[in-house]
């Protein structure tokens, strides 16, 4: 995601950027996004953060997934897992789709994730992000 966005940035450096999440989306500023633009460059780029959470923000999106598609505004997803039905959806009108899963085990079948057995690899915790997400007073990531 942030190799993306710095990407669009280079591509766009006097574009606005805007992030919404499940906890701070309302459909007025998704409509104002699809068909907004910058005073002094004509492209926003959009991150919608983990806004497929709630049922009813689903939906809505979905219903605009079209209009998301063809505006000039860079929009990107970042999203936890996703059902066959929202995701193949999401494929039909999107420019490009990855997706990114952790290995279950690390060779020595230790598992990774929470629960017992399960252990997250020192080299790969970062203490900081308990303070980015306290900061941004992100629950359920901290």
């Amino acid at each position: 995601m942030h190799e993306v966005l710095s990407g669009a940035q280079k591509k766009r450096p006097d574009a606005e950027v805007f992030t919404l999440d499940a906890d701070h989306f309302s459909g007025n500023e998704l409509d104002g996004l699809i068909g907004g633009m910058g005073l002094f460059e004509k492209k926003y780029i959009v991150i919608l953060d983990r806004i497929f959470e709630k049922k009813e923000t689903i939906d809505l999106v979905l219903e605009k997934i079209k209009e998301i598609s063809e505006t000039e505004n860079l929009f990107l997803f970042l999203e936890g897992k996703l059902d066959k039905k929202t995701l193949s959806k999401l494929e039909k009108y999107a420019q490009k789709v990855q997706e990114f899963s952790l290995p279950k085990t690390d060779g020595s079948g230790r598992k990774f994730g929470v629960g017992a057995g399960a252990f997250v690899p020192l080299h790969e915790f970062n203490v900081f992000s308990l303070a980015d997400a306290l900061g941004r007073r992100d629950k359920k990531t901290l």
